[in-house]
């Protein structure tokens, strides 16, 4: 492989990266949009900002979910990469005082679908702002109209099929115990 096929390589895991990263967003952001009283208690819970807890929980929510959109359908992502590292870089701040002042129990990440303590909260999400970074340099940018509709009807499948997809996946047992039909309660 020439010195240009690599660089395509890397093009190609750069946009990988960026979407797998708006894939991650979305999917956190829906769990924890099926139970906001939960976000609104992890969140309370880290002592940070208890007051504005519910407010924050759904500014949370729809930024996430916003930012996750833009970069699984890959809308201005050197903006949408920037907004994903700065807001895991607040998520570390955030869980790094918690922890530090005995508040961070229970990280509200994944809502009940796993539970992380707080370093392994925060290596986390440093590992997915150096993705983001990864992603930010190394990605192809679309400019074409063309290209970006391309891009759209590769992803959007994907998108639409993993709901679906997701528990047949042999991944699935190594993120969590959780099964078709398992109790919550």
């Amino acid at each position: 492989m020439g010195k240009r096929g690599g660089a395509r390589a890397l093009g190609v895991l750069g946009l990988l990266a960026g979407l797998f990263l708006g894939g991650m967003l979305l999917y956190a952001s829906i769990i924890k949009a099926a139970d906001m009283s939960l976000f609104i208690g992890q969140i309370r819970g880290y002592k940070v900002f208890p007051a504005l807890a519910p407010v924050a929980a759904y500014v949370f929510l729809w930024v996430e979910f916003i930012l996750g959109w833009m970069l699984a359908l890959w809308v201005a992502p050197r903006w949408s990469l920037l907004g994903f590292a700065g807001l895991m870089l607040f998520f570390v701040g955030v869980t790094a005082y918690a922890w530090s002042q005995g508040n961070a129990s229970d990280c509200g990440c994944f809502g009940r679908l796993a539970s992380r303590a707080p370093k392994e909260v925060i290596l986390d999400d440093l590992a997915y702002v150096v993705l983001a970074a990864f992603a930010f340099w190394k990605a192809p940018w679309v400019s074409s109209s063309r290209g970006r509709w391309m891009i759209y009807g590769l992803t959007l499948p994907l998108f639409l099929a993993l709901p679906w997809a997701a528990s047949r996946l042999p991944v699935d047992s190594l993120v969590t115990p959780l099964r078709p039909g398992y109790d919550l309660e």
